[in-house]
């Protein structure tokens, strides 16, 4: 708290001198004469910083990089701790569940051509929907592991949730646009798997704009993409379809039984 005070004085300080010399400039352009004396803007202190004024600010800055630093790796620490106490409680009593149902076919059942839900249709599963919103690493990490796009559960569970939480910190930046990087960030990773999904079940639409669709997918409304994914696995897994890599009664380590294929 005492290096954020410190450097929040030393840039409002130096922002309030820029803006007052900026007022000053445009009135002198825009009237075509000199500010008059009543109208001059005084500036306490010298324009110019002293050379202990700069160091000072230096030390300060450099302290407040570091307590900066700290926090985020503190948080990043509980955060991390947090989702992988989730994961593990996933991986012993929740995976099964979910698969334990028998696939029902309806007659018109279009198959895996295609997402069998709609993106907007995640309140039909609230049991999905309430992981992907509290811990889409989780979820995300089921999907992509189950369908064999990761040899190990907590792989996918780490980069999807570094990919979150370093996404999110940019956001904390007022200097740059970071809600626009974090949508891109999640949009670019989770349109590259989406298509890998897409090419598993060797769906009809895939590549060139569907990229394109998916990116906007993740950025503008990730938990629905990771719902409407997770549905469409499931399904998978209970029909026993074969782009399934692992099925139902496994845990987060490729099975020992895979072997390479014979020649």
């Amino acid at each position: 708290d005492r290096w954020h005070s410190l450097l929040a004085h030393a840039k409002r300080r130096a922002m309030s001198k820029l803006k007052l010399l900026q007022v000053s400039s445009l009135l002198s352009r825009v009237t075509g004469r000199a500010p008059a004396a009543e109208e001059v803007l005084v500036i306490d202190g010298p324009l110019t910083p002293t050379e202990a004024q700069r160091e000072q600010w230096e030390r300060e800055q450099h302290q407040m990089e570091w307590a900066i630093g700290i926090s985020w790796l503190f948080s990043l620490g509980i955060w991390l701790a947090l989702g992988s106490l989730a994961a593990r409680y996933w991986l012993d009593s929740g995976r099964d569940a979910n698969y334990s149902a028998p696939f029902e076919a309806s007659a018109e059942d279009p198959g895996f051509t295609d997402f069998r839900a709609g993106i907007c249709e995640w309140f039909q599963r609230p049991d999905i929907s309430c992981w992907v919103w509290f811990c889409p690493a989780v979820r995300w990490a089921e999907n992509m592991w189950t369908m064999g796009l990761f040899r190990s559960f907590w792989f996918a569970f780490l980069l999807f949730a570094m990919v979150n939480f370093i996404g999110g910190s940019t956001q904390e930046d007022d200097t740059s646009l970071g809600w626009l990087e974090h949508m891109m960030l999640m949009g670019i990773v989770g349109a590259g798997f989406r298509q890998e999904l897409r090419e598993k079940f060797q769906m009809g639409a895939r590549g060139g704009a569907t990229y394109v669709k998916d990116c906007l997918l993740y950025s503008c409304c990730m938990c629905c993409t990771v719902v409407q994914e997770a549905r469409m696995i499931e399904d998978a897994v209970r029909k026993g379809h074969p782009a399934v890599a692992h099925k139902a009664g496994e845990t987060g380590k490729a099975p020992e039984q895979q072997q390479a294929p014979s020649a």
